[in-house]
């Protein structure tokens, strides 16, 4: 078969490889089109290759060759013209999870279904915006979520329970995640998850790699983390070798991590209280050393910043995302159908390819030829999700003035 490729065998070989990646799902759109661009095919060669692997074009609207091929490749039934013209509202997060997560998600399920999808890039206002709406006519008809968002809402009931006949890819969803409170209640369904990681800035010597590291006498001054409660909280955790749930709930551990916290004052040159804030410490100079999220590591500031990261041994934690239907929507079986799409193997292998986000169906795999230092930084095995802690919302939201007041007291010194 020819691509249009104006090449030697070695050159045709390549297209042929590029050709496979993408449609075994081992690289998303983006990359292709990146690495098409290096192998220098044309344009008429790149719409050749996207033909010869089903794939759609650079633009939203481009047919499929076989869209029910296409879907069953994904694990979706054939859905004919059920949800041709009909339209879905959903969100991700927003910043630059936003412009990766479309590019990889709308395309091909628009291009399978001949639905349309609206993207709401959003974040913590998710639960307000949909408790400010009638009950028949929701913001969006599904939604991503934390265990924070979760649990803000579940009291409310403003999620609709998982039809799991609708969402066939659940049973390759990784037995950990289930397990996790939003899926075994029935409500949400994993999809992918990041670490908290620490950061280095350029030339730490040791590097900074576990949560009981932020207390040398050489970072004074000079490390950050997140100024709330809920989150910086569980670096005291580890560092102590504490239990999560134990220390959050045995008053005695409790007082040994918030007094492990006020001790760490002296090297907390600043409590950050936005991601862009935490990069502007470092690009200043400022920093030694913080903890944001491991699939950040691979954006491209961190790269321009030269910064080197680490999934710390003493303690794993990260937020988990999950995908929710909304309680009031008109278009429960498509909200379904797309859930069921975006945690299939192959749409969840494009996104580690795309974003480095530890991925929720278990069988995606770490392409070959990934950099050594990338592959700690994502959980691919049941294994690692077992390890993995998610924040514990329960606990905090019961009683969450005390929690916020004795943070801002104790640690803040406010």
């Amino acid at each position: 078969m020819g691509y249009g490729f104006e090449g030697d065998r070695a050159g045709r070989s390549a297209a042929e490889g590029l050709m496979r990646e993408l449609s075994e799902g081992r690289i998303s759109r983006r990359q292709f089109l990146q690495r098409a661009a290096a192998l220098g095919l044309s344009l008429s060669a790149v719409g050749a290759l996207l033909a010869a692997c089903g794939g759609s074009s650079t633009t939203a609207s481009s047919p499929v060759a076989s869209a029910s091929a296409a879907g069953l490749s994904l694990g979706m039934p054939d859905y004919g013209d059920k949800f041709k013209g009909e339209k879905l509202v959903t969100t991700c997060w927003s910043g630059p999870y936003a412009n990766d997560w479309i590019d990889v998600m709308v395309p091909e399920f628009e291009s399978i279904t001949g639905a349309k999808v609206e993207v709401i890039p959003s974040w913590i206002e998710i639960p307000t915006k949909i408790k400010a709406a009638p009950a028949d006519n929701p913001p969006y008809d599904c939604t991503i979520g934390d265990g924070s968002v979760y649990f803000t809402a579940i009291t409310d009931k403003l999620w609709l329970p998982i039809r799991t006949e609708n969402v066939p890819n659940l049973a390759d969803i990784f037995p950990s995640l289930m397990a996790q409170t939003p899926a075994k209640d029935g409500y949400g369904v994993p999809f992918d998850g990041a670490y908290a990681a620490i950061l280095n800035a350029p030339g730490v010597d040791p590097p900074v790699k576990l949560w009981a590291d932020f207390w040398r006498d050489d970072l004074k001054q000079a490390i950050s983390l997140d100024i709330n409660f809920y989150y910086s909280i569980y670096a005291g955790v580890f560092a102590l070798g504490l239990d999560p749930r134990q220390a959050l709930t045995d008053k005695t551990m409790t007082d040994q991590v918030f007094a492990k916290m006020a001790a760490l004052s002296p090297n907390v040159l600043k409590w950050y209280e936005s991601g862009g804030e935490l990069y502007g410490l470092i690009e200043r100079g400022e920093l030694k050393a913080g903890y944001y999220y491991s699939d950040t590591l691979t954006g491209k500031q961190s790269k321009q910043l030269g910064l080197t990261g680490y999934v710390p041994e003493d303690g794993q934690i990260g937020y988990i995302d999950y995908y929710f239907v909304v309680r009031g929507t008109k278009h429960q079986d498509l909200a379904e159908a797309f859930i069921n799409y975006i945690i299939s193997p192959k749409k969840n292998q494009e996104w580690l390819n795309t974003h480095w986000s530890s991925p929720a169906n278990s069988k995606v795999t770490i392409p070959e030829g990934t950099a050594p230092e990338l592959v700690p930084l994502v959980a691919v095995t049941d294994e690692q999700w077992a390890a993995w802690h998610d924040y514990d919302w329960d606990i905090f939201f019961a009683d969450w003035d005390t929690w916020n007041n004795r943070w801002k007291s104790e640690v803040l010194g406010q």
